[in-house]
Parts: C-alpha cells; sequence; structure tokens
C-alpha cells in the first residue's frame, strides 16, 4: 500500500528476500514469511505514473547483498557492497505515464534487505511523494525473533542470555555478513532522506516495544531506558562481530547485561 504526500517523489523500499524459484517473465514485489537462504533470488517491481517526463529522477539504493536495477526493462545499474548505497540519475530512463522499476536481488548468506529512494521532481518544478510500507515486514521478522529468542526463558537475566546468544548464533550462521538493513541505513542519512529517517525510526521502536515486554519494572521509564540499552548493545555487537568475524562480542554483552537485569528485576 502507498500514500502520496506533497513534497518529493520517493519509493521507499525495505524488504526482506525471500527463495524465488526462477526468473519470472512478470515479476512483482514479493515478501512472505520464512528466512532468506544463501543464493537465493528474488525479483521485485513498483509500477507508477507519471504526468510527463521528470526534470530530475535520482534513485539511491543499497542490497544486503546484490541487485541489479532495471527501468522499464533496460538494466540501469548494479549494487554489490551493502553500506555503499548506489545513486544514479535516472530521468532519462523515464516516460510521461506508466513507469515501471524492476530490481533482481540477490542473498549470499543470513538474513537480506533491500532499500532504495527514487527522487523526482516534474518538469514544472512541482514535487510529490509516495512511499511503499514494506520496511514492515523487515521490522516485524525482527520483532518475532526478538520476542521467540526470550519468550523460552524465566528470569530476566536468562532473558538476557538467550537474546544475546540468538543474535551470536544468527551473525555465526551468516558467516558474519549479517547486518541490521534498517540500522546500517542510518550512517547514510542525510537531510534530504528525512522520510527514511522517520520510518527507520518507527521500526527501531517497534524493536524497543518487543524488549520493553519482557522487562516489566515499576519504573516505565526506567525499563523503556533499559531495553533501548540492549538494542543499542545489539546493533553495537553487529559491528563488532563483523569486524572480529566472532559472536563473542554479542555474548559478552549478554553476561554483562543480564548481571545488570537481575539486579534491576523487582
Amino acid at each position: 500500500m502507498s500514500r502520496i504526500l506533497p513534497v518529493r517523489v520517493s519509493i521507499l523500499i525495505l524488504l526482506a528476500l525471500v527463495a524465488a524459484p526462477s526468473l519470472a517473465a512478470d515479476p512483482e514485489w514479493l515478501w512472505a514469511n520464512g528466512d532468506p537462504k544463501e543464493n537465493d533470488t528474488v525479483f521485485f517491481r513498483k509500477t507508477f505514473e507519471l504526468k510527463g517526463k521528470p526534470k530530475a529522477a535520482v534513485f539511491s539504493g543499497s542490497c544486503d547483498n546484490v541487485f541489479t536495477l532495471f527501468v522499464n526493462g533496460q538494466m540501469v545499474t548494479q549494487g554489490s557492497e551493502w553500506s555503499l548505497p548506489v545513486r544514479e540519475k535516472l530521468e532519462k530512463h523515464l516516460v510521461e505515464g506508466k513507469n515501471v522499476i524492476a530490481v533482481r536481488g540477490a542473498n549470499q548468506g543470513s538474513a537480506a534487505a533491500f532499500i532504495a529512494i527514487l527522487d523526482l521532481e516534474n518538469a514544472d518544478g512541482s514535487k510529490q511523494q509516495i512511499v511503499t510500507e514494506a520496511l514492515n515486514v523487515y521490522s516485524q521478522r525482527v520483532v518475532a525473533f526478538i520476542d521467540a529468542a526470550m519468550s523460552g526463558a524465566r528470569t530476566p537475566e536468562a532473558k538476557v542470555e538467550a537474546l544475546f546468544k540468538a543474535f551470536a548464533k544468527r551473525v555465526e550462521q551468516g558467516d558474519f555478513l549479517h547486518s541490521c538493513p534498517a540500522a546500517t541505513v542510518c550512517l547514510d542519512l542525510d537531510a534530504g532522506l528525512e522520510p527514511l529517517r522517520v520510518v527507520v525510526a518507527d521500526a527501531l521502536d517497534d524493536y524497543l516495544n518487543v524488549i520493553e515486554k519482557h522487562f516489566p519494572m515499576p519504573d516505565r521509564r526506567r525499563g523503556r531506558s533499559f531495553a533501548g540499552l540492549l538494542l543499542t548493545a545489539i546493533e553495537g555487537g553487529y559491528i563488532r562481530s563483523r569486524a572480529e568475524r566472532s559472536g563473542k562480542p554479542f555474548r559478552e554483552a549478554g553476561a554483562w547485561l543480564a548481571e545488570l537485569a537481575a539486579r534491576e528485576s523487582p
């Protein structure tokens, strides 16, 4: 579903990649339950209308792990490094009327996601915004992962250790190439990407909510703060685990934070 705001045309996509059995002649935007597998290939498509040929159109996108971008059936650009977003001018590829942007994405291990923004300025200088809400799909998967990791533990300290062991296992199974796309993209946000910042902030808020649920405290503000500490440690754990190629940063953080959880529990 998309919504139209009178600011600029931006097509925002953050999608967890899922398996596709073969190249589809007429690919659709795909997202589904289930974990992406190594060497999965998926196909996405976004169709939209333009009243005239745009004056400017800039695509910015990144994929964990690689993607190829097609505009109206023509291959335009590729990306192979999730931490270095691809930026490409697309105005010469767009036409008045119906336009189709398609992406072939490939996963090389563990979790996968694709994120992109297309900014357009019309010939008369007017600007709009079209946003798809696919980030919700990815964030709800993360919420489910976090909730499942802690649901089997009974005490606060056991919940913390279970959570961080789950993330350690996740990065180890992904050969330390796994990251959190929602948080990673924040490192490259500038003033022109404010709509994306808001969407990512909402996703991180979902993570905080599910963590906080497992640590009820008499002082709700303190409980929220503790959930924030855990989330900050998780995001930092991704960075260290990838750099050190080890799940140890998650396990160490989990052990220390478990002690804190035991002291803070009512």
